[in-house]
């Protein structure tokens, strides 16, 4: 019997390939907003070396953007659907407009996360 082309090993490269694809910000979470992983390009993005294992994603936030992303994550995932929110992210020097996209989905666990995919729109503020 040929191996299953979709095991876990292949989804998880797959993941990060598209995560790296998606958008200038990328951030894998769980359902607490605690951050799994990130793109290589978030980290150049927002010009750190590497984000804590379960630093919350409200952390790297404008404190005036936090409630905000509470209020999209309880929608997003109470209604297992997409939202949108414009959030400000600090960059190593400033803060960074971000139009972000929650997607809920069920990892291969059988358990929730969020990929939360952004781009960059302070051109337009």
């Amino acid at each position: 019997m040929l191996p299953s082309p979709f095991s876990a090993p292949d989804l998880s490269r797959e993941l990060e390939s598209l995560m790296e694809a998606a958008g200038d910000i990328v951030l894998r979470l769980n359902t607490r907003a605690e951050i799994i992983s990130t793109s290589r390009r978030t980290q150049q993005v927002l010009a750190i070396d590497s984000i804590p294992a379960a630093a919350s994603m409200g952390l790297l936030l404008h404190e005036e953007d936090q409630e905000a992303l509470q209020n999209a994550l309880v929608q997003a995932i109470s209604q297992r659907r997409s939202d949108r929110i414009e959030v400000r992210i600090a960059t190593h020097d400033n803060f960074l407009w971000v139009e972000i996209q929650l997607t809920v989905y069920i990892n291969r666990e059988d358990t929730l996360e969020i990929l939360a995919i952004g781009r960059d729109i302070s051109a337009q503020k």
